[in-house]
């Protein structure tokens, strides 16, 4: 009895060893399962954290290559923009000459294009032939063509025949045409040439332009007043066959 007591007691206290062995080996193992999930985890997120690493370090890179390349590329521009406005810079001077050259052209161009204008304008004004009513609106188209402060008509004393619409200051220029009148009849007589336009130019800068004419018999003076010195003495030549027309179709 003793012995099988023994025995079984002996056996289940194996029994008890197995069994705390086995429940401690499952636990290790289940650990280990455990360690090596967290380890492979560990292991994946590392990897993940260098791939990370990894591509700042190239983006970084490529960062930096292309900060470099665009300042290459904007030296490169500078440099372009620099040649180009050395190239630009003899053609702006020049363009700057051919400006000044031709301001300068069109300057002294200017009033001689003027002139012929004038000019071409007063050949072809329009005459009606009738009585001195006519003389009045022809003196007017010269005032208005011309642009002119004044236009008037006198006879060989001085004395006025007609004037034109806008004609303010009458005595002023009957004087003017009386004194015109009496210092060519003088320079006449010495034996020389006769003038035939005086100019007078005033303090108000204004420009008076008598120009002497004859039609028939008579010696008349037209008048003409305007600013400055655009006048020239023969500035009043073309209309002076259009007073001839009307003044001899009132005889």
């Amino acid at each position: 009895m003793i012995p099988l007591a023994t025995i079984l007691g002996i056996s289940a206290a194996a029994v008890l060893i197995i069994a705390g062995y086995l429940l401690g080996a499952k636990r290790a193992l289940q650990t280990r399962v455990q360690l090596r999930e967290q380890s492979m985890q560990q292991a994946e997120e590392l990897l993940r954290l260098r791939e990370q690493v990894t591509q700042y370090t190239k983006e970084d890179a490529d960062a930096s290559i292309m900060r470099k390349d665009m300042l290459r590329m904007t030296k490169a521009l500078l440099h372009q923009r620099d040649a180009v406005h050395s190239m630009l810079e003899p053609l702006n001077k020049r363009d700057a000459e051919v400006d000044s050259l031709r301001a300068i052209v069109e300057q002294a161009v200017t009033p001689l294009t003027q002139r012929e204008q004038l000019a071409y304008e007063l050949s072809t004004l329009n005459t009606n032939k009738g009585d001195r009513s006519n003389l009045v609106q022809l003196l007017d188209q010269i005032a208005e063509k011309g642009q002119f402060w004044a236009v008037s008509l006198h006879d060989e004393q001085g004395l006025p025949l007609a004037a034109s619409s806008n004609s303010k200051d009458l005595e002023r220029l009957t004087a003017i045409s009386a004194l015109v009148l009496l210092f060519a009849e003088r320079i006449g007589r010495t034996g020389g040439p006769v003038p035939l336009s005086l100019m007078v130019h005033d303090e108000s800068n204004m420009a008076t332009l008598c120009r002497i004419f004859r039609v028939g018999e008579q010696r008349l003076l037209l008048s003409a007043v305007a600013t400055g010195t655009q006048l020239t003495p023969t500035a009043l030549d073309p209309a002076l066959s259009k007073v001839d027309s009307v003044l001899s179709a009132t005889h």
